[in-house]
């Protein structure tokens, strides 16, 4: 596949923010159909995509707000997340150029996947990207996005697979199957997370961030635990996921953005993981389902037992995967250095406070997961 004939390509995006206020007020004027809104008199110049997005959000969220149905304006204010972003690529757009335009669930996976993109890319025309607040709304937009492009190659879509081979939640995507479209990623392991927890992320953390030597022999003993480590987390996290997939199964809703991983797994001197105290009624807990499921063990067992051959990271959700590494990382860091682990900090912020930080110190540094490598060398043209 080649390139079309090269026009005007904008490369704005890499100036700044790509739009104009009085431009894109018109569509946010003309989708609210309200004579009234001041918010061009909020919108400054260098505001970034976030905090334009937020000033749209919060504008359209007041117009739609509905004080007796609180249930109703959240499922308001969730489409109209869907429609600022449709409102962004509509005024991005450019027919006929090499810009591409890049569609993602949140912040952190555009972290991850841009580096990539850009050593594909970026010789050849500009990136646009977009995060849509959560995977059905990247879902939801993808045929929508697709009808208005002018090369199919122009429009790629980026998703976490989550426990979809376990428990498949519907999806809003009408007649359209995302899954069998060759401009749709979706990772082979549960989420992004599960691409940066290696040896091989390992050895790059040993000589690039503690700035020690791939020769020195302490890096052999690091690995080592390490492999111990991580088989007592995938053992321990089998049980828990299993848990998880079985609450999923049974149609609850599990919120395990609200589970906090110390209260599911513990981590001794030695590295070695086990099962927090209460671990399953935390996650009961973080769900709000306390009062309604009670655990149950043979059901957990059965479920194990059903994914035992899998390999743990298709199953273990990434963020609690990378908590374990970055626990892991911090207990052997005091051993082998004198600086302080949170040394490692940009703009004073420890990039190993949390995941998004983790994210973004590793994504540019580990390779091209095989299975990214073989989707944009189809998707994109040569």
């Amino acid at each position: 596949m080649n390139l079309p004939d090269e026009k005007k390509s904008s490369d704005k995006s890499k100036e700044g923010p790509f739009w104009d206020k009085e431009v894109l007020l018109k569509f946010v004027t003309k989708s609210l159909s309200d004579e009234k809104s001041d918010l061009l008199d909020k919108l400054k110049d260098g505001l970034t995509q976030k905090e334009v997005l937020e000033e749209l959000f919060k504008s359209k969220t007041e117009i739609l707000s509905d004080e007796k149905n609180p249930s109703l304006d959240k499922l308001k204010q969730a489409r109209c997340w869907k429609e600022v972003v449709w409102m962004f690529f509509r005024y991005a757009y450019l027919p006929g150029s090499k810009d591409i335009y890049v569609f993602f669930e949140g912040k952190d996976d555009l972290s991850f996947y841009l580096p990539f993109l850009r050593r594909y890319w970026d010789q050849k025309g500009a990136i646009k990207e977009f995060y849509c607040n959560g995977k059905d709304e990247v879902i939801a937009i993808i045929p929508k996005v697709k009808q208005s492009l002018d090369n199919k190659w122009r429009g790629l879509f980026f998703l976490d697979k989550d426990l979809e081979d376990y428990c498949t939640a519907p999806r809003e995507s009408g007649d359209f199957d995302y899954k069998a479209d060759g401009f749709v990623y979706i990772t082979e392991v549960y989420s992004i997370e599960n691409f940066l927890v290696s040896s091989s992320t390992l050895s790059i953390i040993w000589t690039d961030l503690f700035k020690l030597l791939s020769s020195d022999p302490r890096l052999e003993e690091i690995k080592k635990a390490f492999s111990y480590s991580y088989d007592t987390f995938c053992e321990a996290m089998k049980s828990i996921m299993a848990w998880v997939i079985h609450l999923r199964r049974s149609g609850h809703k599990v919120n395990l953005s609200g589970v906090n991983e110390k209260k599911l797994i513990q981590m001794d001197q030695d590295c070695k993981c086990t099962f927090a105290n209460d671990w399953a009624n935390h996650i009961l807990a973080a769900s709000n389902l306390q009062d309604r499921v009670t655990y149950d063990k043979d059901a957990q067992k059965k479920v194990e037992d059903e994914i035992r051959s899998d390999p743990p990271k298709n199953y273990i959700r990434g963020k609690f995967e990378l908590w374990f590494f970055v626990e892991f990382l911090k207990k052997n860091h005091n051993f082998l250095k004198e600086e302080p682990f949170d040394k490692y900090a940009v703009n004073g912020r420890n990039l190993f406070e949390n995941d998004s930080g983790a994210i973004d110190l590793l994504s540019a540094r580990i390779q091209i997961p095989e299975s990214l490598k073989k989707f944009l060398d189809d998707a994109l043209p040569s």
